[in-house]
């Protein structure tokens, strides 16, 4: 087995510091023991409440998600999630902008879940576009991301519009409507966008589908397991 630093240094390997945005926090969040052993690793989109809950009832090592558990910088230690997590002996790893920006991470995630194919760069930053695997009216496609990604619901205008070329930005997208709309996208499928943009997608005759910021972005936590496994086939993931 290794170490939690062998495993953050394999892990970066795989998910450059580089592809990170300037702006971003992620990385290594907490450890005690940076030579401590893994043998359980947690994989979740964010080390919530929860997260950390099921983290000490299986004994987890480490927990290893993609929205950063520190953003903002700690001028003290008064947060109940790091007290709790450094007395349990828990480490956190995060992998942020990098993961959206990697070939493979997020939207190529995405893109799988929604079968797209023949993709591309939506952007010189992320987001992917290509081809949709059966060419259908936009209320139909919409019923297929919502089922495809497990959504209670989504967000659309509704047409008859037949849909053949698909973006796909996880999480927040509404900063790539335009680049959608340059590359010929029939539909965005992105995780928030909001009314207005919504809107304004249309008179660009471009069908923006909200499905969630979690739904669009869960997807990663396999990619994350997958990493992981290859890495030390013997740690135990969940």
């Amino acid at each position: 087995m290794i170490t939690l630093s062998e495993l953050y240094k394999s892990l970066e390997k795989k998910i450059p510091g580089e592809l990170s945005c300037s702006w971003d926090n992620d990385g290594l969040m907490v450890s005690c023991d940076t030579g401590k052993t893994v043998k359980k690793a947690l994989i979740a989109l964010d080390a919530t409440d929860s997260v950390i809950k099921s983290a000490i009832e299986i004994k987890a090592d480490v927990i290893v998600t993609h929205h950063p558990l520190i953003f903002t910088p700690v001028r003290s230690l008064v947060s109940p999630k790091l007290i709790t997590l450094v007395k349990n002996g828990i480490s956190v790893l995060s992998f942020h902008t990098r993961l959206d920006a990697l070939d493979g991470g997020v939207n190529s995630a995405l893109a799988a879940k929604l079968r797209i194919g023949n993709t591309e760069l939506l952007s010189s930053e992320l987001g992917l576009i290509g081809d949709v695997h059966a060419e259908i009216p936009v209320n139909d496609y919409a019923e297929f991301v919502c089922k495809a990604l497990g959504c209670d619901a989504v967000s659309f205008i509704p047409s008859e519009k037949i849909v053949k070329r698909v973006a796909v930005v996880g999480g927040s997208g509404k900063d790539y409507i335009s680049d959608a709309a340059r590359h010929g996208a029939d539909i965005l499928v992105t995780g928030e966008s909001g009314y207005h943009s919504m809107c304004d997608a249309a008179d660009m005759g471009l069908h923006v589908i909200d499905a969630g910021h979690y739904e669009t972005e869960q997807p990663v936590c396999e990619v994350l397991n997958n990493f992981i496994r290859r890495i030390d086939p013997d740690i135990k993931t969940f």
